[in-house]
């Protein structure tokens, strides 16, 4: 069995790092191999709408400057998807958006690539990052 988590963060070892960090030693406490990758860090570009990926359904985004693409199929074999990031203005990480934002589209264009897997997220919110 194997989770794989990804780190919205931009800090590499913040708030969001430490809590997925408890979640990934529960996981390998009970026998599970786990990943982790920082997102956050990386230089993520947008989905530009082109929808290649439709037209293509080779199960990539035509963006290929960045991992995004070799993320989608970490995803794909993975049993378990752990998502984390901060609050930023009432939402997530930018970085961590666009990275979904064009996995998520690669997969519906794919034959939903990503269904029948266990998902979760951890998010770290500090004041008005979150709501009362």
């Amino acid at each position: 069995m194997k989770l794989v988590a990804f780190n919205g963060s931009p800090r590499k070892e913040g708030n969001t790092f430490e809590a997925l960090k408890i979640v990934l030693e529960q996981a390998e406490a009970k026998g599970i191999e786990t990943e982790l990758i920082q997102v956050g860090i990386k230089d993520v570009k947008a989905c530009l709408a082109c929808r290649q990926c439709a037209k293509n359904k080779n199960e990539a985004c035509s963006i290929q400057s960045d991992d995004v693409n070799l993320w989608i199929q970490k995803m794909k074999k993975a049993d378990g998807i752990l998502l984390g990031s901060p609050v930023h203005f009432s939402s997530l990480a930018a970085n961590m958006k666009s990275f979904l934002d064009r996995a998520f589209y690669v997969s519906g264009v794919n034959g939903n690539l990503f269904r029948h897997k266990v998902g979760a997220s951890v998010v770290a919110v500090r004041r008005s990052g979150g709501l009362p």
